[in-house]
């Protein structure tokens, strides 16, 4: 369901956030010679809830966002990820977002291994 919307949540305003994960640079001391690797994007619980609550559907691409497909990167290099943009565009009041973020600011990365077999 929608959330209750308040005078105080406003001004009402559109916004995008946009994520684009381009590369990875293996430090040496990944575990591995060579991974398989892929990243994932996890967006603080709170901006999804506002998101949905604005009436938006959250597309599947956030639902986490993952870079594929999976690319090999060597220990001390760094490689490109194909596939790791997208936004997410959804109505919110300013002060509403402002609490949102001041609660949990940070979209986590995950760095993944996939395996081959």
């Amino acid at each position: 369901g929608r959330a209750a919307v308040s005078e105080a949540d406003g001004p009402f305003r559109e916004f995008g956030l946009t994520l684009d994960i381009r590369s990875f640079q293996a430090g040496s001391r990944l575990p591995l010679n060579l991974a398989c690797t892929y990243v994932q994007a996890l967006l603080p619980a709170g901006l999804l809830e506002l998101v949905v609550s604005s009436g938006r559907r959250l597309p599947s691409k956030f639902a986490p966002l993952r870079t594929h497909p999976a690319v090999d990167i060597a220990r001390g290099a760094e490689g490109a990820l194909p596939n790791g943009a997208g936004t997410l565009e959804f109505v919110a009041g300013v002060v509403q977002l402002a609490g949102v973020l001041a609660q949990d600011p940070r979209v986590s990365l995950e760095v993944w291994h996939k395996e081959k077999w």
